[in-house]
């Protein structure tokens, strides 16, 4: 420990970096700006508040100077940097507002903590964030006025949200306390500048970070397992016996770097994204049993100086190291691309016809919400084949496939058949299996979890009686029955606007409350509680408060005419608005087209089971989990 430090102090001739290998910034309200709050406003007068620790990496360079002669070390911040940015915000907002009363320490302040004038009269920032978040902090969240732009990643969202946090608490005292307030500020900013402290660490290396937190763990946010094995791994960097010089270190902070840079883009940088994405890839890499899989434990257990693989053999496990690490930035691609396929750099190695026909069929899995199941599978095959487009669209077509009949359909849980998926990736990816052979294990596991036969089961009157209007996949399978009604035609109304948390899309033809005499005498009592939630009832619009309880030709309309089936954006409410009548024969036919709608947009060959049975006995150890 160097020492603990006021944040006066800690700023007193430094400029402060935070490097591309460290996540964006993600401190949210709830807990941690009100728990920072929460501290400062129990923090009493004299007394001092330990806020925690602040590692840093002196960059060795030349000193800078600003413009009044003043010099600057620069330094790189490889922990704590959510917790000062946070006190940096903090100490804009109240910069802002003292202004008013006191113009001469808000400049104090500004050059203090926010920025100073280099000798070519430009900003010097007392704190840069990376790289893909900086332009956005100076320019947005520092500028007074902010620019126009909005935030394009969560980490812009969540440095924009904590501004107007500051502001909202600082702007609440000032209408409580009235002519008070001027002074309240000022010991709040006294407050923070002398009264908190951190514990500062400087490193002369990267990797000595890996050996301070393989010794402790005192951070404002809890470390997820990605950050976990970053810091591991650099500890290893830093033990490694090996004569010549080696790359570990630069290639883990420039492998951190991109995957962060990625995620974010993405907006996939919540803890559960980055451990989702280390255990996806360990699945592929090296054990596709997800039982024994335990977070950063397991790549620690792997790659330890201790086992007897890697005694005395240091230049085999760089080896194996540096090979982890490359396959993981590689595997950060098709994680992202099965999130949010649409994204500009998504497929973008592939022809605009294949992309195309890619990022459609991409977003159908997305759509199911069922992407976890297949995480491993996707990647293993776009590791495996990076240039071959047709490979992944038959993989992402038949994971559609297998989502919708086994986790939508028959609604087994979503872990139903997934060791199998796991151990199909992985030996996919180590060569123990063509992609031809995984693509018939993978079909006849959906067989054996949902047959044809109780696929169509489905659909039968007596066995699905009023289960559709609750059902979750209700929307999803509404919206592919509108795509197969558009044919070559563009659908009108995008997925987005029908995938709302309510149920305002979905129409009931015959109204849930039939209070009106056309729908006593089309359906009789009995018919309404049978028939009113059945699917062949049910179809998608855009507002149906728009309709309530009206008649079926006041529904249907007349083209041209205000709001009705006829005028409908959606192909399936303008096919009701051609009947002439509703009533149960009339929703039995259309219950019957969905259903073959269905039986043929999902249906699966199995003409060779037999062959699938052969190929299942091998790994007929890896599927004993009980399913739904």
């Amino acid at each position: 420990m160097d020492g603990v430090l006021t944040i006066e102090d800690l700023f007193a001739g430094r400029l402060f970096r935070v490097p591309d290998y460290q996540r964006g910034y993600a401190w949210e309200k709830t807990p941690h700006l009100e728990d920072f709050i929460d501290d400062l406003e129990a923090l009493e007068p004299e007394s001092q508040h330990y806020t925690g620790t602040i590692v840093l990496h002196d960059q060795v360079q030349p000193s800078v100077f600003d413009k009044e002669g003043n010099s600057y070390r620069l330094f790189d911040i490889v922990d704590g940097q959510q917790r000062l940015t946070s006190i940096v915000l903090l100490l804009d907002a109240i910069r802002t507002l003292v202004h008013a009363t006191h113009p001469t320490i808000a400049e104090g302040i500004q050059k203090k903590f926010i920025y100073v004038k280099n000798l070519n009269d430009q900003p010097l920032y007392r704190l840069k964030l990376n790289s893909d978040c900086h332009d956005f902090f100076i320019h947005n969240v520092l500028a007074d006025p902010g620019g126009p732009q909005g935030p394009t990643i969560t980490s812009h969202r969540r440095l924009a949200d904590a501004k107007h946090y500051f502001l909202d608490y600082l702007a609440g005292h000032q209408d409580t306390l009235g002519v008070e307030f001027p002074e309240w500020l000022l010991k709040l900013y006294a407050k923070i500048i002398r009264q908190l402290r951190v514990s500062t660490y400087s490193v002369e290396r990267t990797t000595e970070v890996g050996v301070i937190f393989e010794v402790m763990n005192n951070r404002g946010k809890p470390l997820s397992d990605l950050e976990k094995v970053k810091n591991y791994l650099l500890y290893l960097s830093s033990k490694l016996e090996i004569h010549n010089d080696h790359e570990l270190e630069n290639q883990v902070n420039s492998t951190w770097a991109e995957i962060f840079q990625r995620l974010m883009a993405h907006e996939l940088n919540s803890s559960g994204d980055e451990d989702r994405l280390l255990r996806a890839h360990w699945m592929v890499y090296k054990n596709p049993n997800s039982r024994d899989f335990s977070g950063s434990a397991s790549i620690k257990k792997e790659f330890n100086l201790k086992v007897k693989e890697y005694q005395g053999k240091h230049d085999q496990l760089l080896t194996d190291l540096l090979h982890y690490v490359s396959t993981l930035r590689d595997a950060v691609v098709p994680f992202c691309e099965a999130f949010l396929p649409g994204t500009n750099t998504a497929f973008s190695a592939w022809s605009a016809n294949d992309r195309l026909k890619v990022v459609r069929a991409a977003e159908k899995l997305r759509r199911t919400r069922l992407i976890a199941p297949f995480l491993p599978i996707l990647i293993a095959t776009r590791l495996k084949f990076p240039d071959d487009p047709t490979r992944y669209l038959k993989l992402l077509s038949l994971c559609e496939q297998f989502a919708f009949r086994v986790y939508v359909m028959k609604e087994r849980r979503a872990d139903a058949g997934q060791n199998k998926l796991h151990r199909l990736a992985h030996d996919l990816y180590i060569g123990g299996r063509t992609f031809d052979e995984m693509l018939v294990s993978m079909r006849h596991r959906a067989l054996s979890l949902c047959s044809n036969e109780e696929f169509q089961k489905q659909f039968d009157l007596n066995e699905s009686e009023n289960q559709w209007y609750g059902w979750k996949g209700l929307k999803y399978f509404l919206y592919e029955y509108e795509e197969f009604l558009a044919g070559n035609k563009k659908i009108l109304v995008a997925w987005s606007r029908i995938d709302i948390p309510d149920l305002r899309t979905i129409e009931h033809i015959l109204p849930q409350t039939a209070s009106n005499k056309c729908w006593k005498d089309a359906f009789s009592l009995a018919q309404r509680r049978r028939l009113t939630h059945d699917v062949g009832n049910l179809c998608l619009t855009e507002d149906n408060s728009r309709y309530g309880n009206k008649c079926f030709d006041e529904k249907r309309g007349l083209p041209g005419v205000g709001y009705c089936y006829a005028n409908s954006n959606l192909f399936q409410e303008r096919e009701l608005a051609a009947m002439q009548s509703w009533d149960e024969e009339a929703l039995l036919i259309r219950r019957g087209k969905l259903a073959e709608f269905a039986l043929n947009r999902w249906h699966l060959d199995d003409s060779d089971m037999d062959v699938g049975a052969v190929l299942a006995a091998a790994d007929e150890s890896a599927d004993e989990e009980v399913l739904a």
